[in-house]
């Protein structure tokens, strides 16, 4: 069952806890234990789009451009506004489209999950599925990204220098606290 509102702008609002962030922030690996952790379920828009157009994330931006892949991020967030409660992953520039940054805040809580470039540079095991990282301008992406993930967000959580179980337990304990798991 959906513990949800409809806002004054008619958006309904699932009550979905959506996790924003930097490349190599640990979004994907914290929604998954969290919803394993609290028996929920999880979605990441990376892997939601590129079954929706069976593509790569490396083949949409080749074929649509960033504003196209853009774009189906923004669809991808549509589609979860009908979907129960869950732990959702959003790719590390959705907050670079305002449609999607005007939509996650109908979705539910927005965590950004913060991570030092250089930290977030040595978890990400390949770039070749990362089209916009570049480890030479990956501070100044985090950079010109920083003040939309402020916008755009409910609660910020640093992952720096912490394992995958530490930022579960820690993240879960702070939602919880709220509310929210």
């Amino acid at each position: 069952m959906s513990v949800g509102t409809t806002g004054e702008n008619g958006f309904y609002n699932p009550g979905h806890i959506l996790l924003i962030g930097f490349m190599g922030s640990g979004k994907s690996t914290a929604a998954r234990r969290l919803a394993r952790k609290y028996g929920k379920v999880s979605f990441d828009t990376d892997i939601g789009i590129c079954r929706m157009l069976n593509k790569t994330v490396p083949e949409i931006f080749e074929d649509e451009g960033e504003q196209g892949f853009r774009e189906h991020e923004y669809e991808y967030l549509k589609y979860l506004m009908g979907v129960d409660s869950a732990i959702v992953s959003c790719g590390g520039g959705i907050v670079t489209y305002e449609k999607s940054r005007e939509l996650l805040k109908h979705l539910g809580f927005v965590v950004f999950m913060e991570v030092d470039p250089d930290e977030a540079l040595g978890r990400i095991h390949s770039t070749v599925t990362r089209p916009l990282l570049n480890k030479d301008t990956a501070h100044d992406l985090l950079q010109s990204r920083m003040p939309l993930y402020l916008e755009s967000c409910d609660m910020r959580f640093d992952t720096t220098g912490k394992r995958p179980v530490q930022v579960c337990n820690e993240l879960g304990a702070m939602l919880e606290e709220r509310g929210l798991l």
